[in-house]
């Protein structure tokens, strides 16, 4: 049964339609009522006839969603950022965001010493680099946790996941159109911690973890205030990428301390939950099946 997904650039709504047979249904709205496809016509030309100002495409996502990865959701305007498998991750959910909270208040320990403004960006010590490094293992973390939650192997003849395969996250989940701003200090501005991926070059926050990391002494200089604070952004970003609004149920004061711009999904690559009608005559939304991401 093959689903269709319609919109137009100039309306934010998306809607979605399954072909059964000779007739098109809406999957999240009134599902006994379908249309019947004329002679001579298949689904897809059907829909291209109705609806001549939408773009139609075919969907392969309806009822579906990659664990650990949010998209907003079609058909349910008050719950585009949720994620559909919250029950049966909460305590992933809620481990990583008390990470997160731990970073975030080392950095604003560090940042009662050294004031976060553009001419401090430079600024560089001990602390500096003990929380660089563990802000950049933890974005290492989860993206090994996206890898290993949909069963990805290791791009290269290594063991374990390098950052090639972390750059593949990136792309699935669209880490290069993140944008964050930190509400305590405004006038730092928008972080993009992984906007060099878009061009291929490399994320320099990554390299000076890894320089200070492996050598310290000659390195020391480039565990920086501007480093720190785009690693703790990137986990900042990261965990929204995965759970989306579904995370600020836990530890809440963290849903203010970053400012989020997430990404302008495809219509074709959004999420969309089915409903059925019950013996009562009222709609019900289905739960969503999990389907593995291939890297």
């Amino acid at each position: 049964m093959p689903f269709y997904v319609g919109y137009a650039s100039s309306v934010p709504r998306v809607s979605v339609w399954e072909v059964r047979e000779d007739r098109i249904f809406k999957i999240h709205e009134t599902p006994e009522v379908g249309k019947a496809i004329p002679d001579g016509l298949n689904g897809e030309q059907f829909l291209r006839e109705l609806f001549p100002k939408l773009t139609i495409e075919k969907y392969n996502l309806a009822g579906k969603f990659f664990p650990r990865m949010t998209r907003p959701t079609i058909g349910f305007e008050g719950g585009h950022w949720n994620y559909p498998g919250y029950e049966a991750s909460q305590l992933d959910i809620a481990s990583s965001m008390i990470q997160l909270e731990a970073l975030y208040s080392h950095l604003l320990d560090i940042c009662r010493v050294v004031h976060p403004q553009q001419e401090n960006v430079g600024a560089f010590g001990h602390e500096i680099r003990n929380l660089l490094i563990l802000a950049s293992t933890e974005f290492e973390a989860q993206c090994k946790g996206v890898l290993n939650a949909n069963e990805a192997r290791p791009n290269s003849n290594r063991r374990d996941f390098n950052i090639i395969d972390y750059q593949a996250v990136a792309e699935v989940m669209r880490l290069e159109e993140y944008g964050a701003a930190l509400t305590a200090f405004p006038w730092w501005g928008e972080i993009r911690p992984f906007d060099a991926w878009k061009t291929d070059r490399c994320l320099k926050w990554y390299q000076d973890y890894n320089a200070v990391k492996h050598d310290r002494e000659r390195e020391f200089k480039r565990a920086t205030l501007g480093a720190v604070i785009s690693a703790v952004a990137a986990c900042a970003i990261i965990l929204d990428a995965q759970y989306g609004d579904s995370r600020n149920r836990f530890v809440p004061a963290m849903a203010q301390a970053f400012s989020l711009r997430r990404p302008d999904w495809p219509a074709a690559e959004r999420y969309a939950p089915t409903v059925v009608l019950d013996g009562k005559g009222s709609y019900l939304l289905q739960p969503m099946g999990v389907t593995r991401y291939e890297f």
